[in-house]
């Protein structure tokens, strides 16, 4: 009976200290928007909350792997962009019955340093994007551009612990064809420490 309790404990360490030390990392791979009539589409369900319909209009691959010391790897799966869709119609089906507004409410305001405490650590170890984008002005062309290309340049030192050259590309770029024109192809890993995410489901 000692023997038993004493491996229980052990193993009750050994998975503690597993999941202290772990990260898990989301890898998305090849993320596509083909054309400009598919942005908009996107952007119809985003505003409809529709998001389950957003996958028909882009195509991607996501890798799961949860890696001890953020780098070795112990369990690694892949899901597809119709698997993500299939997850989201049965979540949103679950969640249909919402709380009242005033226990929102309530809820925001007692909890919202504990929300602030609980934002996850995320770091970027890998960004390959490519974008295009023309509209039938060109002016307004030349600024989207550009204010994009800034506004990553400004979000990247926070979000990117070490930079190392070969694993940080992007390129945004002004197509002047005088109509409205998107397209977009991005690789993307995030980790995120396991204790993290434990602590935004818990």
């Amino acid at each position: 009976m000692v023997v038993l309790i004493v491996s229980i404990i052990l193993i009750l360490i050994i998975v503690a200290i597993t999941i202290f030390f772990s990260a898990i990392k989301f890898e998305l791979i090849n993320f596509t928007i083909k054309d400009y009539e598919d942005l908009v589409e996107i952007i119809k369900l985003i505003k409809d909350k529709k998001y389950a319909g957003i996958s028909e209009h882009t195509d991607f691959i996501l890798k799961l792997k949860f890696c001890f010391l953020r780098k070795i790897p112990i369990i690694n799966f892949k899901i597809s962009d119709e698997g993500i869709a299939r997850f989201l119609k049965k979540q949103i089906r679950k969640n249909k019955l919402k709380k009242e507004e005033k226990e929102i409410k309530k809820y925001a305001i007692e909890d919202k340093k504990q929300i602030e405490n609980d934002i996850p650590d995320i770091n970027i170890e890998k960004l390959q994007l490519l974008m295009n984008i023309g509209t039938d002005n060109a002016s307004f062309t030349a600024l989207s551009t550009t204010a994009i290309t800034i506004l990553i340049s400004i979000l990247m030192p926070f979000l990117v612990d070490k930079v190392e050259k070969e694993n940080y590309y992007y390129e945004i770029n002004p197509i002047y064809s005088g109509k409205s024109v998107f397209n977009i192809n991005a690789s993307l890993v995030l980790s995120i420490p396991a204790i993290d995410i434990i602590k935004l489901i818990r």
